[in-house]
C-alpha cells in the first residue's frame, strides 16, 4: 500500500516535519457518505492536499459506477511524486470509464488556484505549525486553518467541502477568531 511504501522509504521524523500521513479507507469513504450523491457529470472534485489520492478515491469509484462523464478529479500536492503517485492510483480506479485525473505539484499555501473551478474540494490538510501573518492569527499556527481558510477564499459559492480537522480548530483559545 502507500502507506508501507512510504513508511519504508520516508523516516517518520521527516513525515512528521512535512505532515505527510495518510487517511484511511473507511474515513474517506465516511467523509464522503453524505457528498457522492451530489456528484454529476461536469463535476470538478479537488483535494489540494492529495498525498496519494485516498480522500480522491471515493469519488473516482462513485464516478466509474455510475459512467459519469466529462468530471475532473484533480490532486495536488507539495510534493511532486506524491501528486504523481495520486495520479496513477487515481486513474487505475476510474479504469475505462470517462474523466480527467489530474496530478499537480503544488504548494496551496503559495497557489490556491487549483480550487477555483471546483464543486467539491476534498482536504485532509497537514496539522503541522507554520507562521502566519493573517487578519485572525499571527506567529505559529496549524496549517489545517491556513489551508481551510484558503480554500474557503479560492473557492466560487455553492462549491463543497468535505474536510477532516483537527479538534484544537474547534476548541482552542487560539483559533476563536478562525
Amino acid at each position: 500500500t502507500p502507506y508501507q511504501v512510504l513508511r519504508h522509504l520516508v523516516p517518520r521524523d521527516q513525515r512528521r516535519e512535512r505532515g505527510t500521513f495518510f487517511t484511511s479507507t473507511a474515513t474517506a469513504t465516511r467523509l464522503w457518505s453524505d457528498a457522492l450523491a451530489t456528484i454529476a457529470s461536469g463535476s470538478v472534485i479537488v483535494d489540494p492536499a492529495c498525498g496519494a489520492g485516498d480522500l480522491l478515491t471515493p469519488a473516482v469509484e462513485h464516478i466509474r459506477t455510475l459512467e459519469l462523464r466529462d468530471v475532473t478529479v484533480r490532486g495536488c500536492d507539495i510534493d511532486a511524486d506524491l501528486a504523481r503517485v495520486a495520479s496513477a492510483r487515481l486513474r487505475l480506479a476510474l479504469g475505462a470509464a470517462q474523466g480527467l485525473i489530474e496530478g499537480l505539484a503544488r504548494d496551496f499555501l503559495d497557489d490556491a488556484s487549483c480550487v477555483g473551478d471546483a464543486t467539491h474540494v476534498v482536504l485532509n490538510p497537514p496539522f503541522i505549525p507554520v507562521a502566519v501573518n493573517e487578519t485572525w492569527a499571527s506567529g505559529k499556527t496549524n496549517a489545517a486553518a491556513v489551508f481551510t481558510v484558503r480554500a474557503l477564499e479560492s473557492m466560487r459559492p455553492g462549491t463543497r467541502l468535505l474536510a477532516l480537522l483537527p479538534d484544537v480548530l474547534r476548541s482552542g483559545s487560539r483559533y476563536s477568531a478562525w
